[in-house]
């Protein structure tokens, strides 16, 4: 899949995880200048963001996840907690899909693709992809793995967090995420009031960023263009 152009990448990344506290001056210095890096390349008009963890994706590339064009200026209200709220007009056009995901450290988390206007046909392909998890990986067959990694392999600032074997590691446990998905069984018992910010950490992005974009991807190539017509977020178990 082509990466989309910056502004595109700003709003999908900025929504796909809201901000967390990082762990560690290394990670916090690796993730500032992945976002040096990306604001340098895209126009100077620009919004600035929030912080290193509001650019989820960066950490793994800027390149990594596409998908999500839903959200735009007339759309959005300020961000609650866990959620970037909807204007009100805009929620009556929303469809949502969520599921339940456990992050490597045993936080739960939900899922949520969000697509504004989607027609009747559009939102049959993305259930019936969503329910089948086993195509989604059928169809990557391990590209998403092979893109992390070359990103990786080209990236000193994330050879200084961890490992290449223990960033497969994160990756793979994406890929298992992926495999356990429960459209379904959708949130389970998370309700509302319970979730929060991701906890931060380069271990929870790119597994929550290589578990979604094997899921964006795998959708458009069932026929609905993620870039276009879906925006990803991600809200997690509020800690004590």
């Amino acid at each position: 899949m082509n990466a989309p152009h910056m502004s595109d990448l700003d709003r999908l990344l900025a929504r796909s995880a809201p901000p967390s506290a990082p762990e560690g001056r290394a990670l916090v210095a690796a993730l500032g200048a992945l976002v040096d890096e990306t604001r340098a390349a895209a126009s100077p008009r620009r919004r600035r963001l929030r912080s290193p963890w509001a650019v989820a994706g960066l950490v793994v590339g800027a390149t990594a996840l596409v998908g999500g064009a839903a959200y735009g200026a007339v759309t959005l209200t300020d961000a609650s907690d866990a959620w970037m709220d909807l204007t009100a007009q805009a929620e009556t056009t929303a469809t949502r899909f969520e599921w339940q995901t456990t992050l490597p450290d045993g936080t739960r988390c939900v899922e949520r693709l969000t697509g504004l206007e989607l027609t009747a046909e559009q939102t049959a392909i993305v259930e019936a992809a969503l329910a089948d998890p086993q195509q989604l990986l059928d169809l990557d067959a391990g590209a998403v793995r092979d893109d992390f990694l070359s990103h990786y392999d080209a990236s000193e600032a994330q050879q200084e967090i961890a490992d290449r074997e223990t960033w497969e590691s994160w990756i793979d446990a994406g890929y298992g995420a992926v495999a356990a998905i429960d459209v379904k069984a959708g949130r389970g018992d998370l309700t509302e009031d319970m979730l929060d910010v991701i906890p931060g950490s380069a271990q929870n992005e790119v597994f929550l960023q290589s578990s979604m974009r094997v899921v964006l991807d795998g959708i458009t190539a069932q026929g609905v263009d993620a870039m276009a017509h879906l925006t990803p977020e991600t809200a997690c178990e509020a800690g004590e």
